[in-house]
Parts: C-alpha cells; structure tokens; sequence
C-alpha cells in the first residue's frame, strides 16, 4: 500500500471512530469471547439475554457456533456477515464485554473503529499468577511491535472486572485501568450450582460418567518452542498410573491456546485417559474432579470454590520458575514440585490432603462477594451504564 492509501485508510478508521463516539447509542450490550463458547463472557451473555430492558448479542465469526445459539433462540451476530450491517450494529452499542484481549476479540480493525463509542468491560480470564501486559513493559518489549499491538489490544478497555480489592493493583498495572466492577467470575457460578440448559453448549458432560471418579490435568498454555507439558508419554503414564491405583481416570484438558498442539499430536496411544478439546467450556463439570493438577493456570484459583487438592507440577525443563508473586503473602493453596516427581506429589494429594486451611484462606482473600450472584450483580452495573449512555441530554447554553 503506497502513502497516499495509507493515510486515505487511516482518516476512513479515524472517520469510523469519530462517528462512533458521535452516535446515539441503544441498549445493545455484546458480547465477544472465544472462538467456542466458553469462558466468563458466555455466562454473563446467558444471563443478561433474559432481560426485556436490553438486547444482548453474541458476536462471533465461528459460523457454526452462531447457527447453534440462534437456534436455542439467542441473539448473535456473524461477524463473517455483511460488514455495512455490522458496522452499524457495533456503532449503536452502548457496550462491549470481553474476557480475552480486544484485538483478538475483534480482528477486523473496522470493526473495532465502529467499536470506539461503546464502553469496553475487561472481564478477563481468572485470577492471573502471571505478569501481563503493560507490567512487561521493559526495554526489548517496548521496540517490538508484535508486543506494542498485543499490549495496545489488551488495554483498550474502560473498565476491568475484580473480584477481590487486593488485585485491583494488579489489574490497574496490567491494564491501566481506573474504574472497576467488584463482582465475581461469572464462570465461576456453575461450580457451586447446576448448568443450565444453554449454559451447557459446548461442555464435556457426554464424555464423562456419573459414577467414575475422575483427576484432571489442565496445564497453561504452551510457550512458543516448547513441548505441551500434557504430551510427554512418561509423564502422562506417570498420571495415569497413580490415578488408577486411587480408583481415579485422568482427563486431560489442554489449555485453548494449544488447539493447534492438540489437533497435531495423536492422543489415542494412552490407554485409561480421557482427552479433551481445548476448546471445550469445562466449568460445568469441574465439580466431577476429585483432584485438579496444573502449573500456573488461573483454573486453580477457581477450583477453589470445591475446597479440594490442587497438584501444581512444574515443567522441568524450565526449572522452579511458577511466578507466585501475586499471591502477595497468602499461603500456597496447593502442593507444589517438579513433574520429575509427579507420582509422590500426587499420592500426597490424594492421600494426605493438609491444604483444608490455605485453600479456604485464598478463597476468602481473592474472591471478595457471593460467587452465586457474579452475574446478578454486573448485569446490574452494565444496565446502570446503559441508562446513562443512552439517556444522555443536550446542554442548554444560555
């Protein structure tokens, strides 16, 4: 692209902007998520759709997905569709809710300039162990493009969902962030209650039994050169084994960054495990876990709400490098070791389970308000935000 259209391209998205900030909003909430259904906004969306007061959308650009969702008479729109359409339903939103970074949210940047007048909401992805973003801003980072524009992705947002007071530091560094909603995950309902119907799509209740006790391994993602923890056969066997000889069946769920991982490795040569797809929404049927083993995934942190063992292997090709600074003197709600000693480390948390008072303690300290109420309570702020957006008056100069 020569100057000239570069700059035509660059004053048609700042054009697309200006009239988004300029137009007159409606009371349409959406709702971006993974590509799958799945994660904190599909339960914020499922709850917010059973108000007559709003219209809530799910915007996706997975097809399949969104015949399925209208078909259970939900609202959804395909962001593969006619782009015109989408660009005037975007430009009337009031509001725009999210649990995953923007730009991967929205990939189209038209969309995201018709975007620009809505009030973004960062529900996020759990309680995170890890440092991210803007707090990774050092010297290499900050003359990497790749970096600025994931970073520019993740703090394009108005207000962060915490659930606790002591991380709103974390979110504030992390984001850059200045309002908050104190609420819990919405996911994190469905621990504590039954699914519903909806709230079941695309969830692993068809591979699993009623009357199996199951472990499930969940690692994090896999960094780029590195081999997916979940596929090294001697580990996997290692698993499998001590699950067995405690009346257990290991699932194995990879972490949805590794679908590409997954769907290149064959895992049909692990007798007595069960395989899950990454993509695949599995906090409807956490509760069927006798035992949660995983490195630094914020999965743990929600598993917390079960009050049971929580296995932390550490890759060995790595080292001891599980970044535990944001537990800000809390006690490790876990058993934590190298994976070179995966068999001990499990046995002790199947059979001497002494972490009752440290996960209880977590809980209290980084989950504030009533689990059940997560979604009640920020559809209650988002509706206030909508009333006020779109109720907003002309000033009378006299």
């Amino acid at each position: 692209m020569n100057d000239q259209n570069t700059q035509k391209a660059s004053r048609y998205l700042h054009g697309l902007e200006t009239i988004s900030e300029k137009t007159k909003k409606t009371p349409i909430i959406l709702f971006f998520g993974r590509h799958h259904f799945s994660d904190n906004s599909k339960y914020l969306f499922l709850n917010m759709s059973a108000r007559q007061d709003v219209l809530a959308i799910w915007c996706s650009s997975n097809t399949e997905l969104c015949t399925r969702l209208a078909d259970e008479g939900l609202h959804v729109l395909n962001m593969n569709g006619d782009v015109g359409q989408i660009l005037s339903v975007f430009m009337q939103a009031t509001v725009a809710v999210h649990c995953i970074n923007t730009f991967e949210s929205v990939e189209n940047p038209l969309m995201r300039a018709a975007l620009k007048g809505a009030i973004h909401i960062q529900l996020w992805h759990g309680v995170s162990i890890k440092p991210l973003d803007m707090i990774k801003a050092n010297a290499d980072n900050l003359v990497d493009t790749t970096w600025i524009e994931q970073t520019l992705g993740a703090i394009s947002i108005d207000v962060i969902l915490s659930p606790s007071e002591r991380l709103d530091n974390f979110w504030q560094a992390a984001f850059g962030v200045q309002y908050v909603i104190r609420a819990g995950l919405p996911r994190n309902e469905v621990l504590l209650r039954n699914a519903t119907k909806a709230e079941r799509i695309n969830t692993a209740d068809t591979f699993l039994s009623d009357t199996e006790n199951y472990i499930l391994w969940a690692p994090t993602f896999t960094s780029a050169g590195m081999t997916p923890l979940w596929s090294r056969p001697e580990l996997i066997n290692q698993l499998t084994t001590t699950a067995r000889d405690n009346g257990c069946q290991l699932v194995i769920k990879p972490h949805p960054y590794d679908t590409i991982n997954f769907q290149s490795r064959n895992t049909d040569n692990h007798e007595d495990v069960i395989f899950l797809s990454p993509d695949i929404d599995i906090y409807p049927d956490l509760h069927r876990f006798t035992c949660l083993i995983t490195d630094c995934s914020s999965l743990m942190f929600d598993y917390l709400h079960l009050d049971r063992p929580i296995l932390i292997l550490e890759h060995s090709n790595k080292g001891n490098d599980t970044p535990l600074a944001w537990f800000d003197h809390l006690p490790l709600p876990a058993v934590i070791g190298p994976d070179a000693n995966a068999t001990v480390l499990l046995e002790k948390c199947l059979k001497d389970d002494q972490q009752t008072h440290n996960r209880k303690k977590c809980l209290q300290a980084l989950f504030s308000t009533d689990t059940l109420t997560s979604c009640e309570m920020i559809a209650k702020i988002l509706w206030d935000l909508v009333e006020k957006q779109t109720d907003k008056k002309m000033t009378i100069l006299q």
